[in-house]
């Protein structure tokens, strides 16, 4: 029986899912954990860009000066292209190895982007330990072609958040999904 407990939150740029995941840090007792934080890592010590800046979402999407039109975000696809041809699972066996060997319980994933993340997880974590799946959605959002924005588009998730309001709407819309999914 795991202690475990797993939140992926996807959606596209811009949706909310860095502010879900706070709220659900700040209010639920989760742990973040990210897919992209070992690249984020090495994108900064690659390119000398201060960690911040691609922590940050309003920085991600600022032209680094010099690198004309290239922002964090655009860095970050780039490297990460070229990392995941040599080992596509490395990020995701990453995550899970951090979350097998964390004394905490409950983690949320904040950048869920591919299929293959989840599958990776399930393969790679205690065969019950809960993996809740969900989508925020922001209406209006100007959408990137890059391909990490749409491999979850039409994929089955076990809530979906419409990111519509005020900071205490989401508020609100996360904790009744969390809490339906945990108590089920």
């Amino acid at each position: 029986m795991t202690n475990k407990t797993i939140i992926l939150l996807s959606g596209w740029a811009g949706s909310g899912k860095d502010a879900a995941a706070s709220l659900l840090i700040e209010e639920m007792n989760f742990t973040r954990i990210a897919f992209a934080d070992v690249l984020k890592e090495d994108v900064s010590e690659t390119y000398g860009i201060p960690l911040s800046a691609l922590h940050d979402p309003a920085e991600k999407d600022k032209p680094i000066p010099g690198m004309y039109r290239v922002t964090p975000r655009h860095l970050m696809l780039a490297r990460a292209l070229v990392v995941k041809t040599a080992d596509p699972d490395i990020y995701s066996r990453g995550v899970a190895e951090c979350i097998q060997s964390c004394s905490h319980g409950r983690f949320v994933v904040s950048d869920w982007r591919y299929k293959r993340e989840y599958e990776v997880l399930r393969e790679n974590l205690d065969p019950g330990t809960p993996i809740v799946r969900g989508r925020i959605q922001r209406p209006g959002l100007i959408v990137s072609d890059d391909p990490s924005e749409h491999d979850l588009d039409g994929e089955t998730v076990d809530f979906t958040i419409t990111n519509d309001g005020c900071i205490s709407d989401l508020r609100d819309r996360l904790k009744a999904a969390i809490r339906f999914h945990l108590s089920a």
